[in-house]
């Protein structure tokens, strides 16, 4: 396993001529390469349940080569990880389950949407929330699968090559790498073994934040943020509602009922209110 400190890359002498910077791209070479962060603090929180996320351009150096994404990176050797594996064309890219360095595939991506080649990147993005595993070509989905026993809950992100065809000179071509993950720790809490971390928040299209609710948060040393996080609540066409009330209404009468859409609802659909 070939590893960087930090977001630095490790001088060329020490990759054995297996990952190499070179015109602003990082270029894996060997019959299995696996390029990983052990930096920042986080990659190393035990249980880490949030969300991970590694986006990526990546082209081929040669039709044979195998390009990656690796998310949950153990820090072990051989290591263990969720692998987003790309093929030259447009079909035969899949996701797989790396336990010790074996591979056991969970699932096919959707064939005909991701033209993987030597001759342009595609920007691909890999994502781990909860039991799924979900990935993105040029914005275009790649479909995605479950694990849902013994999972992977704890690691860094990281790039792959591998040689396919077995023949000489392959390589995988990785520019403009961006890793990410979720804010929030157990319980809603932030992750207390980084105490100073902090995180932004926004709300989506059509919500506005609620009083008393803060989008700048700084995780504390008791595992509880700064401030309240974010609330986001739905924003509505106009500012004032009015109804009238018949004088001899029952008790418990309806007055009035006013719907609107949550945008920031965590279903993988909107929830609609009534207020």
């Amino acid at each position: 396993m070939y590893k960087t400190q930090g977001a630095e890359a490790i001088p060329v002498s020490s990759m054995d001529g297996r990952a190499i910077v070179e015109s602003g791209v990082l270029t894996l070479r060997g019959l299995i390469t696996l390029w990983a962060l052990n930096n920042p603090a986080w990659a190393a929180v035990e249980q880490l349940t949030t969300p991970l996320s590694i986006s990526v351009d990546v082209k081929l150096g040669s039709t044979a080569a195998y390009a990656g994404l690796a998310l949950r990176v153990s820090n072990t050797e051989p290591a263990s990880y969720y692998l987003l594996q790309l093929v030259n064309g447009v079909s035969g890219h899949a996701f797989y389950k790396v336990t010790a360095g074996v591979k056991v595939l969970l699932g096919s991506a959707t064939s005909g949407v991701c033209g993987v080649s030597t001759s342009a990147f595609r920007r691909i993005v890999f994502t781990h929330a909860g039991t799924s595993l979900t990935a993105t070509c040029d914005g275009v989905s790649l479909g995605s699968v479950t694990d849902s026993s013994n999972r992977f809950l704890a690691g860094t992100a990281g790039l792959y090559h591998e040689n396919g065809g077995r023949t000489y000179g392959t390589s995988s071509i990785f520019d403009n790498l961006l890793i990410e993950r979720g804010c929030d720790g157990p319980k809603g809490g932030c992750p207390a073994a980084l105490p100073g971390e902090q995180c932004f928040m926004s709300c989506a299209a059509g919500s506005t934040a609620a009083q008393a609710s803060s989008q700048n948060l700084t995780c504390g040393n008791s595992g509880a943020w700064s401030s309240s996080p974010l609330l986001c609540i739905p924003l509505f066409n106009i500012t004032e509602f009015t109804f009238e009330v018949l004088e001899n209404a029952a008790p418990s009468a309806l007055v009035g009922r006013v719907n609107a859409s949550d945008r920031d609802a965590r279903a993988p659909i909107w929830d609609t209110l009534s207020y």
